[in-house]
């Protein structure tokens, strides 16, 4: 292969990988459960009684790791609203 068509294949690979991109954005996945990944039911009553989880077992499940302090919400406070904290305490 010469120079010419290596080159021309290098500058053709970002515009693949592009259209590639683009295209997986295209397709529509199922809604999966968070805790055991199985596919919910969107369609009946039972199974959009629980969205986004599949059962009530799993719906249990994530707010027990809530309560239990496994998931958290970690976000930096502005000083403003520390100010704010440490007047609404005194």
């Amino acid at each position: 292969m010469d120079n010419n068509c290596r080159l021309a294949q290098r500058r053709s690979a970002p515009l693949r990988v592009a259209a590639k991109r683009e295209n997986r954005h295209l397709m529509i996945r199922p809604l999966t459960c968070p805790i055991c990944e199985k596919p919910v039911p969107v369609e009946d009553d039972v199974g959009s009684r629980f969205l986004p989880f599949c059962s009530e077992r799993c719906r249990q499940v994530d707010l027990l790791r809530w309560s239990t302090g496994k998931y958290a919400i970690v976000e930096q406070l502005p000083p403003e609203m520390l100010a704010e904290d440490l007047l609404d305490e005194s």
